[in-house]
């Protein structure tokens, strides 16, 4: 799957809510790991830990390493902004998940978390689908 920023949206517990994405090595910070970060829209609440279903619904723009924090918050805005949009465009798109998702009640590693989201991206590729879907728990995400 491609490393940026794309529009999602997310299933927790029963509801579906809008967010956006970024999937990809965090280049600004550590350039570590490739590492998914949802931020979920309108929503408050501990999801650490929790299992969720994560969307793919649009792609926003590749990964970029900004020259301070404040650039990439300002971008981080714009990112939203544009997420939201692209999900007013999509309507009620929330791909289906499989039989395998409840067996990813679990805790994850990050590893496994790219291999599951580069298998759902070949699979969508492979069906043609434009959405694609990947489930994860957020356990190993913590912010920095």
């Amino acid at each position: 799957m491609k490393h940026g920023i794309y529009a999602v949206r997310v299933g927790i517990g029963g509801m579906i809510c809008d967010g956006v994405a970024s999937f990809g090595t965090r280049p600004t910070f550590d350039d570590g790991a490739p590492l998914l970060e949802v931020h979920v829209f309108n929503f408050s609440g501990d999801l650490y830990g929790a299992p969720i279903d994560v969307a793919f619904i649009g792609w926003i723009r590749a990964e970029a390493k900004f020259d301070s924090v404040d650039a990439l918050v300002r971008r981080m805005d714009d990112d939203a902004r544009l997420a939201r949009a692209a999900l007013a465009r999509a309507g009620d798109a929330f791909p289906p998940l499989g039989e395998s998702a409840p067996k990813c009640q679990r805790r994850i590693s990050r590893k496994q978390i790219s291999a599951m989201t580069a298998n759902a991206a070949a699979t969508a590729s492979a069906t043609g689908s434009e959405a694609r879907s990947a489930t994860a728990a957020i356990t190993t995400a913590r912010p920095r």
